[in-house]
C-alpha cells in the first residue's frame, strides 16, 4: 500500500499548509480505509426516518463487531429523540451523568442506533442494530465502544475491514489523517441527511461522502476547556466536518514499526477518535478552526475490559514476531487468523495476571494497606 502523508506545516517547512485534503493514489486503499469506518445512524421509529450523525471506527475483534465513536454522537441522538437533559443545580453532575447513560441505554434497548457498514473491495452494504456500549461521558473522555449485533455466518464469512487500534502514546507535531462520513450531496443545506426507515435497504448513501485530511497534532492536554479537566484531549490543526464526528484519527504505519520509506507496504491504525471543533491559530496568528480528538489510550483506561476483547497493532506485531510463519503480509487483513491472535493474546494477560498476583502474594502487605 503506498500511502504517502503530504507535506505539513514544522520547523523544516514553515511555508507548507497546516492541513491538506488527502487523496488516495490508489482505490484500494481508499476502499480499505471506507471499510475500516461505520455511519452512525439515529432512528426515530415515530417518525419512520433514519438520519446520519456521525462516524464510528471498526476496531479488530475476532467474535464480534466493535465500534468506537463520540459519546456525544449518542446523546445526540437522544436529544432528538427526547430533548436535552434539563440542568438540576441542587442534584449536580453526578445525577446528569446518570441520566445520561440511563438515556443511552435507552436508545440501545429500542434499537434507535444503527451502523451501516460495507465489507472490503465493494462488497454489499449492511446495518446493523447496535446492542450494547461501554464508555465514558460526552463532557469527559467523549469515546465510546459499541457492540453490533451480526449474525456469526455473516462475521465469519464477510471480510469487514478494520482500523486496527493502535495503543503507542501520540506526540505534538505528528503528522496524522482524520477520515469521517458527512452529509451527502444528495441532500441540500438545509436538509438533514434523514430517509425513511422502510428505506434502509438504500442506507448506503449515508456512506457515499468520505472526507479524509491531514494535519499535525498541535496540542496533548488533560484540560481543554470544553470538558472536565482529567480526561486527555489532543487538537489537530485541521477543521472538521458535521458527521465526521466519531471518526478515526490515524497514523500510517510499517508492519514492524520501522519508519516509512519508499516502497514500504503501510497500514492505517487508529491513535484517536475525532471529538467536537476547536479554535486554534494560523502563522499570521489569525483565529482559525481546528479539531479535538480523544487518543485511544484513553478508550482503553475507561473500558477495562476492552484489552480482552479487541486486538491492537502492538498484538498483532508481538504474534508475528513469535509466529512469523502465520503472516502473510500481502492478505488484506494483515495475513493473520484474528481468532488466534486474541487467544493469544488473552493466554498472555492471564499469564501476566497469575505472575503479578503471585509477587503480591511473595511480597506480602504494602506500606498503608496493614488495618
Amino acid at each position: 500500500m503506498g500511502m504517502y502523508l503530504p507535506q505539513l506545516r514544522s520547523d523544516k517547512d514553515p511555508d507548507a499548509p497546516d492541513f491538506a485534503e488527502y487523496h488516495y493514489n490508489d482505490q484500494s486503499d481508499y476502499e480499505a480505509l471506507k471499510s475500516g469506518l461505520a455511519a452512525i445512524v439515529g432512528c426515530n421509529h415515530e417518525q419512520g426516518t433514519a438520519t446520519l450523525w456521525g462516524t464510528g471506527v471498526l476496531l479488530g475483534s475476532a467474535a464480534e463487531m466493535h465500534i468506537a465513536t463520540a459519546t456525544h454522537v449518542l446523546t445526540g441522538i437522544a436529544n432528538s429523540l427526547y430533548g436535552p437533559i434539563p440542568t438540576n443545580p441542587i442534584f449536580g453532575d453526578n445525577d446528569r451523568i446518570r441520566q445520561e447513560m440511563g438515556r443511552l441505554t435507552k436508545l440501545i434497548k429500542q434499537r434507535n442506533i444503527k451502523a451501516v457498514v460495507q465489507p472490503f473491495e465493494y462488497g454489499p452494504t449492511y446495518t446493523f442494530d447496535v446492542v450494547g456500549f461501554a464508555g465514558g461521558e460526552e463532557m469527559g473522555t467523549d469515546c465510546t465502544l459499541l457492540q453490533c449485533a451480526i449474525p456469526k455466518d455473516v462475521l465469519s464469512k464477510i471480510n469487514f475491514n478494520t482500523l486496527m487500534m493502535d495503543d503507542d502514546p501520540v506526540a505534538v507535531g505528528e503528522p496524522v489523517l482524520m477520515a469521517g462520513f458527512i452529509k451527502p450531496m444528495e441532500f441540500s443545506d438545509e436538509q438533514d441527511a434523514t430517509i425513511a426507515i422502510n428505506n434502509l435497504a438504500n442506507a448506503a448513501i449515508f456512506r457515499k461522502n468520505l472526507v479524509v485530511r491531514a494535519s499535525r497534532i498541535v496540542e496533548i492536554t488533560d484540560n481543554p476547556g470544553w470538558v472536565k479537566p482529567g480526561a486527555l484531549h489532543m487538537r489537530l490543526s485541521m477543521p472538521s466536518i458535521h458527521g465526521m464526528s466519531g471518526g478515526a484519527v490515524i497514523r500510517l504505519r510499517t508492519l514492524d514499526g520501522r519508519p516509512i520509506r519508499n516502497g514500504d507496504n503501510v497500514m492505517s491504525t487508529t491513535v484517536g477518535i475525532i471529538s467536537r471543533k476547536g479554535n486554534g491559530t494560523d502563522r499570521e496568528g489569525n483565529s482559525v478552526e481546528h479539531t479535538w480528538a480523544t487518543p485511544m489510550n484513553v478508550l482503553t483506561s475507561v473500558i477495562g475490559f476492552i484489552k480482552y476483547i479487541i486486538i491492537t497493532y502492538q498484538d498483532i506485531r508481538l504474534f508475528r514476531a513469535q509466529h512469523p510463519r502465520s503472516f502473510r503480509s500481502s492478505d488484506s487483513r494483515m495475513g493473520v487468523d484474528f481468532v488466534k491472535v486474541l487467544t493469544h493474546k488473552r493466554d498472555r494477560l492471564k499469564r501476566e495476571e497469575k505472575r503479578n498476583a503471585k509477587l503480591k502474594v511473595e511480597e506480602g502487605p504494602q506500606l498503608g494497606e496493614l488495618q
